[in-house]
C-alpha cells in the first residue's frame, strides 16, 4: 500500500498535533515529562500545537502521511531545521509549554529532563527530529519509514546530519537500519532514551 508524503501546511497544525499525541501518549518519555491521566489527550494536543507552531513550523518543516493525496492524515514527522536559534529564550519558551502542561509542581522535574536531552544534542549544524506519530489505524503499514526516508533523502541533499532520541527498542531498530547510530543514553528519573546521530549520506551513483 502506498504512502503519500507531503509538507503540512501551516493549517494542518492541529491535526498533526492530534496524531502525534494519540502516539505518544503512552511513550515513557513523555509520560516522565507529562505526568497523569486526566484530560491527557486535550493536554497533549495543546502542547503539541504549540511545540509544532514554535519550532519545526517557524523554523523547520512538518511532513504528513496519507494513503491517498488529500485524504486524512494518518502520520506526522516534525523536524528542527539547521537555523533553529536554541538559545535562552528559546529553552525558556520550550520549558514553559511543557509546564503548562505538566503542572507547575512537576516543573523542577521537567526542568532537569529537558536538559539533559539538550545537553547531548549535536553543536554543529544538523536537523533534529522533534516528534513522529503513526495513527493506531495505519500501525505496520510502513508510515514512520515513508516520513523518515522522505526526509533524510533531503537531509542528504544538503550534506548534513540528522539526530533523534529513540524511546524503545523498536524506535532504536528502525532508526539503525535507516543509518542512525547511537551516541549516548540519556539518564533521566524515570526514561533512558538513546541520542542517535545520523551523518549524511552520499547518493548512490547511477
Amino acid at each position: 500500500m502506498a504512502v503519500h508524503v507531503s509538507i503540512a501546511t501551516p493549517s494542518e497544525v492541529g491535526q498533526c498535533a492530534r496524531v502525534i499525541a494519540q502516539a505518544l501518549s503512552n511513550d515513557a518519555v513523555l509520560r516522565a515529562l507529562i505526568p497523569g491521566d486526566n484530560d491527557r489527550p486535550e493536554r497533549l494536543t495543546s502542547l503539541f500545537t504549540s511545540i509544532l507552531r514554535h519550532g519545526p513550523l517557524a523554523c523547520g518543516v512538518i511532513d504528513t502521511a496519507r494513503l491517498e493525496p488529500g485524504g486524512e492524515i494518518i502520520g506526522a514527522a516534525a523536524w528542527e531545521g539547521p537555523d533553529k536559534r536554541r538559545g535562552p529564550a528559546n529553552a525558556l519558551g520550550e520549558l514553559t509549554r511543557y509546564i503548562r502542561a505538566a503542572g507547575a509542581r512537576h516543573a523542577p522535574a521537567v526542568s532537569r529532563q529537558l536538559a539533559a536531552y539538550q545537553h547531548v544534542q549535536p553543536r554543529t549544524p544538523h536537523w533534529y527530529l522533534a516528534d513522529i506519530g503513526v495513527s493506531d489505524t495505519a500501525r505496520g503499514l510502513g508510515v514512520g519509514t515513508a516520513l523518515l526516508t522522505y526526509r533524510l533523502s533531503a537531509i542528504d541533499a544538503q550534506q548534513l546530519p540528522a539526530y533523534l532520541e529513540a524511546t524503545t527498542t523498536a524506535n532504536q531498530r528502525l532508526y539503525d537500519r535507516l543509518g542512525f547510530r547511537p551516541v549516548r543514553r540519556i539518564e533521566t528519573a524515570s526514561a533512558t532514551p538513546t541520542g542517535m546521530l545520523r551523518p549524511p549520506h552520499r547518493p548512490t551513483p547511477p
